[in-house]
């Protein structure tokens, strides 16, 4: 009897400690999919766009105040994210003309040379891009290190987890390679049946004044107004709070901002742009 116990006990043990072991990832088949340019950007820019002849304005009476606002608003905001991302993500969009190398542990890696734009410096980055399989190759973590030629070396410029199915990603963006503290959350997610979508850039940066600001862009396909865009620049002040909502294409839309119209209402204007009351 006490024979038969020591063994079983032996099979125990010998089970127990096997469970205890970390087991290695397996070798994914391929490299993880680039992921799509709709998970860091949604554009908005049809709302700036118009092909009514708002000089009408001077001779008629009729005004565009409300689409003006939101337009010039929308514009000056994008271009501030635009401003913050364009770099790492042309970058990362490279990456599509690139072959992976495994290196272990579920994960690949790119390595090649990025030349920036001239209208953004035209510098030339070394960038070494890692994407490694989570929660059962459900997700990615994406890794991209810069190194400038001829400047800084090894500046993680992002990190975020994206979802294999690009439905949903949530990733960091650090500020500069003298500063590399977080600065920018960016948030996607789409609803792959109904395809609504948005996308919310959030300031992280402990050291600004606007920390907790946001811009947030959606897409709600079934929603009469089919666009909307949100903006705070100052949590403390509700007053800052401007909502942007629009159709998609016939261009008629909304837009509400206590700072700038001094109440709480929608101001509304219709598929030609012109000033109009809500319904």
């Amino acid at each position: 009897m006490m024979k038969k116990s020591f063994f079983l006990l032996t099979i125990l043990a010998v089970v127990f400690l096997s469970s205890c072991v970390d087991t290695p990832p397996p070798t994914p088949q391929s490299a993880p999919e680039i992921p799509p340019a709709e998970v860091f950007t949604l554009s908005a820019g049809e709302l700036t766009e118009t092909t009514s002849d708002t000089t009408t304005a001077l001779t008629t009476g009729v005004t565009y105040k409300h689409w003006a606002h939101a337009g010039i608003n929308l514009l000056v905001w994008n271009t501030v994210i635009v401003l913050k991302t364009a770099i790492p993500w042309a970058a990362f969009g490279l990456a599509l003309n690139e072959e992976a190398a495994y290196i272990g542990n579920a994960t690949f890696e790119w390595t090649y040379q990025y030349t920036a734009d001239a209208n953004v410096g035209g510098d030339v980055y070394d960038i070494r891009l890692t994407g490694q399989y989570m929660n059962n190759t459900d997700d990615v973590e994406w890794i991209m290190t810069a190194s400038k030629v001829g400047g800084f070396q090894n500046f993680e410029w992002y990190r975020g987890v994206i979802s294999t199915d690009f439905t949903q990603a949530d990733i960091v963006l650090n500020h500069q390679p003298n500063n590399p503290e977080a600065c920018l959350n960016i948030h996607y997610q789409i609803d792959a049946a109904t395809d609504e979508a948005s996308i919310r850039y959030t300031n992280i940066n402990p050291t600004s004044n606007e920390i907790g600001s946001y811009i947030e862009h959606r897409v709600q396909p079934n929603d009469e107004f089919n666009r909307a865009y949100d903006v705070l620049t100052n949590p403390n002040n509700p007053q800052t709070f401007l909502e942007i909502q629009w159709n998609e294409p016939s261009g008629e839309g909304r837009v509400r901002h206590e700072k700038r119209f001094h109440d709480t209402d929608w101001h509304c204007w219709d598929v030609n742009q012109v000033d109009v009351d809500c319904n």
